[in-house]
């Protein structure tokens, strides 16, 4: 479901789904970008999931099955040969998460989760 249009990969997200958008900041284009969930070497985990090359710049989106507690990795593999890692990052169905490629490491933000929790206090 990887795709280059990221306003349109979570349109029929649920709670019984996890979407992440990966931004390229890291100043090279990356050949391979893994996501990966469980615990482990990103490269071998269960529920690994090649998202493919992004180029310099570039934004895409990410959508997999994910119904209760999880957690997932990145790895990044840049154009001139770095390889960067992210740390584990707790998710839950619903959850709608960026990760952002940098030079020398890979920020996760946390966004809304979806659908967002509606408070009905008067």
């Amino acid at each position: 479901m990887a795709c280059t249009v990221p306003n349109t990969v979570c349109e029929g997200m649920n709670r019984e789904h996890v979407c992440v958008t990966f931004v390229n900041r890291s100043g090279y284009d990356i050949h391979s970008l893994v996501l990966a969930r469980s615990s482990g070497d990103p490269f071998h985990w269960p529920g690994r999931y090649e998202i493919g090359p992004l180029d310099e710049g570039a934004t895409t989106s990410f959508m997999f099955p994910n119904s209760g507690e999880n957690s997932y990795r990145i790895a990044a593999v840049l154009e001139q040969g770095d390889t960067l890692r992210s740390k584990s990052s707790y998710v839950e169905g619903g959850y709608m998460m960026t990760e952002v490629i940098d030079p020398k490491d890979i920020r996760t933000q946390y966004n809304l989760s979806y659908p967002p929790t509606i408070d009905h206090r008067p």
